[in-house]
């Protein structure tokens, strides 16, 4: 049940691709299909283009964060629809009960036959907020849904009744502890000098895993004999690799050269993680010149406007069948996390796979309260961590 995302071709007929973004230069963009797209009938294209339209314009004012969460929420609307072979504009009640169903992950057997069994399940709280977002959707859009079919009420009614997934109790913070870490490190060798600066960066730095892998070679830098990397949005940025809490930046001239919390965060890393990362350009560049590989999803704007190298995202994923070095998503990189965590035998939830790399972060979190030899305050911990508020730190302190 989940959509995979792709490049920005376009289909033989000139259909465009289903887009969010932060301006007119978007950031990410989202396909419903691996394969170009072949919409032949009226009612499939008429919600693609609906989507694409309420997206890019109609949620053209609202936060970035908004208009990513509600396109998960439509994107999975699509695909069940499209699964199904169903029109929006004639929706009845049985459909919209086997949408919540499709939703909340629940096996069922619809009335055309297919036999749904997701392996993702989601809480009765997403799932009403998604239909929230649905309910806005269709509206905006002018689809024709009858009230008697898609009755908001007894949807929700419905939704509290189906949820097999329980409102979560709080519980302790999950996280990576010292010894814990350096299996992680030592069984990371074998991956390549890649993995081993993601697994440093967020575990001794507290870096989140976006922000790792949203680096360029023009955010590190040696300045005032001190060794440091720059956390910044740019334009060109997928949305795994969206720096939260920064000013999200629409135009290169955007950029104030100032260091202005809400623009750039600076950290300070040591020499050796410094040289490291410039092998990693190093690496990039001996692939491109040296052995003729191809590149995929590398360039990245830059920020400076006076910076004169190309300036490429530091993290790749070697294919060597193709002779190409691609971007390292964030999917790739839990995929590898797994194969980690199962060698150094640390157990994961198989279902929350959103968390496996937070526990990384936590890791960092955790060190200052608990095991180093200076216990950090709120204060300190929430500003190592940079976050808004010192309540987002207070979890660290109850395990």
């Amino acid at each position: 049940n989940s959509v995979s995302t792709a490049g920005s071709r376009r289909s033989n007929d000139g259909i465009p691709p289903i887009i969010v973004g932060r301006s007119e230069n978007c950031i990410a963009d989202y396909k419903m299909r691996k394969e170009p797209l072949d919409i032949s009938s009226e009612a499939e294209k008429k919600l693609f283009f609906s989507i694409n339209d309420y997206l890019n314009r109609g949620l053209f004012s609202k936060p970035f964060s908004t208009r990513r969460t509600i396109s998960y929420a439509l994107r999975l609307l699509y695909c069940f629809l499209v699964v199904n072979e169903y029109n929006l504009d004639e929706i009845m009640e049985y459909m919209v009960d086997e949408l919540i169903m499709f939703l909340l992950g629940e096996p069922y057997t619809s009335k055309n036959g297919y036999q749904f069994d997701l392996s993702v399940k989601r809480s009765a709280s997403t799932v009403k907020d998604y239909f929230s977002s649905y309910n806005n959707f269709i509206s905006e859009m002018g689809f024709r849904v009858s009230y008697a079919d898609w009755n908001y009420k007894r949807i929700q009614e419905k939704i509290k009744l189906k949820a097999t997934i329980k409102p979560k109790k709080t519980k302790d913070v999950e996280y990576i502890t010292p010894n814990e870490y350096e299996l992680l490190l030592k069984n990371s060798e074998s991956e390549g000098l890649n993995i081993q600066l993601v697994l440093k960066l967020m575990y001794e730095y507290g870096l989140r895993l976006g922000e790792v892998l949203g680096l360029t070679n023009e955010d590190v830098v040696e300045e005032d004999s001190a060794f440091v990397i720059y956390i910044r949005n740019r334009t060109s940025d997928r949305l795994y690799q969206v720096a939260y809490g920064l000013k999200k930046i629409n135009e290169r001239m955007d950029f104030p050269h100032d260091n202005q919390k809400d623009i750039q965060w600076r950290i300070e890393i040591s020499e050796d993680i410094y040289k490291c990362l410039k092998t990693l350009l190093s690496e990039i560049n001996e692939y491109i010149y040296d052995l003729g590989y191809r590149v995929q999803g590398l360039r990245a704007e830059s920020i400076d406007i006076k910076y004169t190298d190309i300036n490429l995202y530091l993290f790749y994923k070697e294919f060597k069948q193709t002779k190409k070095i691609a971007l390292l998503s964030d999917q790739t990189f839990n995929n590898v996390l797994i194969s980690l965590y199962n060698k150094a035998g640390i157990y994961y939830d198989i279902n929350s796979k959103s968390t496996l790399s937070r526990r990384i972060r936590n890791g960092f979190a955790m060190y200052h309260v608990k095991y180093a030899e200076t216990k950090a305050t709120p204060e300190e911990l929430q500003e190592k961590l940079r976050v808004a508020s010192v309540a987002t730190v207070s979890q660290y302190y109850k395990n």
